[in-house]
């Protein structure tokens, strides 16, 4: 991490350096950070759907779900085809009341990878 933030102070710019900085953060469990890079690279133009994804996932478990919802609706901005982040979309604002707006994300993800209802809906037994 250290490496990172020398190579981010003499580079502040460096997409490279800041995208691994993030994943880092992310496999710390450092929301902070992740958030800061998140942000640094969405100001380059260098954001990526799976890093917002990721962060989203990060913020979600540690219950912050408005904000979690933020990074998974930038993960679609930039991939609408991305199932996962139309799921747990989903999730994120169940979570926050809202599940209308959440049913149809998962109709969404449903509709990309009709594989995801697997997960939840088990065959019937005959």
């Amino acid at each position: 991490r250290g490496c990172f933030e020398k190579a981010l102070a003499l580079q502040p710019k460096s997409v490279d350096a800041l995208r691994a900085a993030a994943m880092l953060a992310v496999e710390q469990k450092d929301a902070a950070v992740a958030l800061d890079c998140q942000s640094r690279l969405a100001g380059l133009g260098a954001l990526a759907p799976e890093l917002s994804f990721n962060v989203g996932l990060l913020l979600q478990d540690k219950s912050q779900h408005e904000a979690a919802a933020r990074c998974y609706r930038q993960a679609i901005d930039q991939n609408p085809h991305f199932a996962e982040a139309l799921l747990n979309l989903g999730h994120a604002l169940k979570a926050l009341g809202q599940e209308s707006e959440a049913r149809a994300f998962w109709a969404k993800a449903v509709a990309e990878r009709p594989e995801l209802a697997g997960q939840y809906f088990e065959p019937a037994n005959h």
